[in-house]
């Protein structure tokens, strides 16, 4: 659910109109080109996520060589994730979070994620891992494409620096 005062467009949350804004901010949440990266840090974080993604599914696909249950180790990784998760608000914050609230606003996502890893997970026992990180990189061309069509959503140009 949205806080008062916001209404859910195209690809941003926008502010009431005439809402006050501080200093510095866009008036967009997701993107503003004061605030984006620059390009070595943007091409260090590419080559951090693409080192991360492949050493995942590489120990994956080795857990799942001894251990041919997908789901399981889906379940488990992700309890161990949450767990963590917390445990590391509360480190941070100085406080619990409250889990009743946070489940009903996460579950929905949760439950996505959790079909999309087992998915994948699948995919590990039964395929290269390199054919699975290519079929997981052609990933965001489906997602807009089913945007297009279900939500009418249009990408935009990207541009670089």
């Amino acid at each position: 659910q949205l806080p008062t005062g916001t209404r859910l467009a195209a690809t941003t949350l926008r502010p009431k109109p005439g809402a006050r804004q501080a200093e510095g901010s866009c008036d967009h949440s997701f993107a503003c080109n004061r605030s984006m990266a620059s390009p070595r840090l943007l091409a260090l974080l590419v080559v951090g996520y693409y080192t991360a993604s492949t050493l995942n599914s590489v120990l994956t696909k080795q857990i799942l060589t001894s251990f041919p249950r997908p789901l399981t180790v889906t379940l488990w990784q992700q309890l161990f994730s949450s767990l963590y998760s917390v445990l590391h608000f509360r480190v941070t914050t100085g406080r619990w979070l409250d889990l009743q609230r946070h489940a009903r606003r996460v579950m929905p996502v949760a439950v996505a994620l959790v079909i999309a890893l087992v998915a994948y997970r699948a995919a590990l026992l039964h395929a290269a891992v390199s054919f699975a990180q290519v079929v997981k990189t052609l990933q965001p061309l489906f997602a807009a494409g089913v945007c297009a069509i279900l939500l009418g959503e249009r990408t935009p140009p990207m541009r670089l620096g």
